[in-house]
């Protein structure tokens, strides 16, 4: 995964600012169409290798989990059942919403730019998107251990015990 973050990621790196008229401009693509199919090029790659693909990998693999979970009859753990079920789904959907907006935003800023089609306006709304939600997709590595953290059974035996002392100690 690194290796293929580094060669996607290098035609920033290597050429990250470049001028244009009286402006500096940094992680856009040259105005150069043969650059700027180079990087569409890179996008789609990226978000084939970096996020369907992953994307549908997660689907299967947490699919044939809950068709396990599923076909487990005993009645005694039906709640521990229905709790990783809901986890599987929390999870995928935490997925989607952190790396979605960004990967969509990205290429449609991307084919805009090569096609040169959108506005002035448009064009920094896209650029704005991006930026916007990047920190989000980069967000998601937290996410997944505060759920798995926040929905252990050790946790919610502190807070209640936690519970249970601060209002003993306020009731003294």
């Amino acid at each position: 995964i690194w290796v293929f973050v580094t060669l996607t990621s290098a035609p920033f790196l290597r050429n990250g600012t470049y001028q244009h008229g009286n402006k500096t401009k940094c992680f856009e693509p040259p105005e150069n169409s043969q650059k700027t199919n180079m990087v569409v090029v890179l996008d789609f790659i990226a978000l084939l290798v970096g996020f369907i693909f992953p994307f549908v990998v997660i689907t299967i693999c947490y699919a044939m989990i809950i068709r396990t979970l599923l076909r487990n009859s005993l009645r005694k753990n039906e709640a521990n059942r229905r709790k990783a079920v809901w986890m599987i789904v929390i999870v995928t959907a935490t997925f989607l919403v952190s790396f979605t907006p960004y990967h969509v935003l990205r290429t449609v800023h991307l084919h805009a730019l090569r096609l040169r089609g959108p506005g002035c306006g448009e064009t920094m709304f896209l650029q704005k998107a991006v930026i916007v939600t990047l920190p989000l997709a980069a967000a998601n590595c937290c996410f997944d251990p505060l759920l798995y953290f926040f929905s252990g059974g050790n946790f919610r035996q502190r807070l209640t015990t936690l519970r249970k002392a601060s209002s003993s100690s306020l009731s003294q």
